[in-house]
């Protein structure tokens, strides 16, 4: 397939161009050979709407192809956009209940800023479940909550969402706020009552681990106010401090220091975060520990 110019996306009389007329047909080897050649490198053509309004992503919800509305999804595609009939993508797949591909665009639909009313309005009309889940058991509260949409976040809080149900790693909706930054997120699931202490399966880091791990100050600043506890070990006997020392997060180090952690906290196999540093080489981080022994 030759890279084509501008006139290979001129529309037909219906005003469909050749993306959508690929993803009408399904043809998902076509339709992955337009990114491939990245004919839609400025992303503008991929939402290009025919006489009805519908974009591809449209044509892709109603036929239920699930791998082409995922790389349509993952290049850029907006999902907030509607049809001349007031349907958007996620609406038409919700209809026709199209499970997997009504997921995809949920997922889209929370971490593009998507309007809380449209989740309300599947909520109301039975085509969400407010704690169904895809199959690596992640509900819809974890995606609006690792994506930082407070808003849908706290529609799901009042319509009864489980604030404590865990993916297939165990993570709870604060623990994927944490690992993200979303402070106004982890403090609205907090104030709601989600536990502080939650545990991932496999490592057993709890919230504070994941912010520490990920250099979140403000979070870090949240948990410990909240009661969090600052001395926890996971499986290997890693405190959050740890966990920042390996990362190389000066300001969290200097941060969990000043909460009072142990720096000579020694894990399963006889380490310190100091010792973890040195075998690191971060002179930065030795400097900043001996300073506080």
């Amino acid at each position: 397939m030759k890279h084509p110019g501008t006139t290979s996306l001129i529309p037909n009389k219906d005003g469909r161009t050749p993306l959508h007329e690929a993803v009408m047909k399904g043809h998902t080897n076509i339709v992955e050979k337009f990114f491939t050649y990245d004919i839609f490198r400025d992303r503008e053509n991929i939402d290009e709407v025919d006489h009805h309004k519908r974009t591809a992503l449209h044509w892709a919800a109603l036929g239920g192809y699930d791998t082409i509305l995922q790389m349509l999804v993952q290049n850029g595609a907006n999902v907030k956009l509607s049809s001349d009939d007031g349907k958007t993508a996620l609406r038409v797949a919700a209809n026709a209940d199209h499970d997997t591909t009504k997921w995809v665009l949920l997922r889209a639909w929370v971490a593009q800023g998507g309007d809380e009313g449209v989740i309300r309005e599947l909520l109301d009309d039975g085509k969400v479940r407010i704690d169904s889940e895809d199959e690596d058991s992640w509900t819809l509260q974890s995606c609006a909550s690792e994506s930082g949409n407070d808003a849908i976040v706290r529609l799901l809080v009042k319509e009864g969402a489980d604030i404590e149900a865990k993916d297939m790693i165990g993570r709870t909706p604060l623990y994927c706020a944490v690992g993200e930054g979303h402070e106004d997120v982890v403090k609205l699931l907090v104030e709601k009552g989600a536990d502080i202490e939650a545990k991932n399966y496999g490592y057993g880091q709890t919230p504070l681990h994941w912010a520490a791990k990920n250099g979140h100050e403000g979070v870090i600043q949240l948990l410990v106010k909240e009661g969090a506890d600052i001395e926890v070990k996971d499986i290997n006997g890693h405190t959050p401090l740890y966990c920042a020392v390996g990362e190389g997060h000066e300001d969290v180090v200097k941060l969990l220091v000043e909460k009072g952690a142990d720096i000579e906290a020694k894990d399963r196999d006889g380490r310190t975060p100091l010792s973890i540093a040195t075998k690191k080489g971060n002179e930065r981080m030795v400097k900043l520990l001996h300073q506080e022994i």
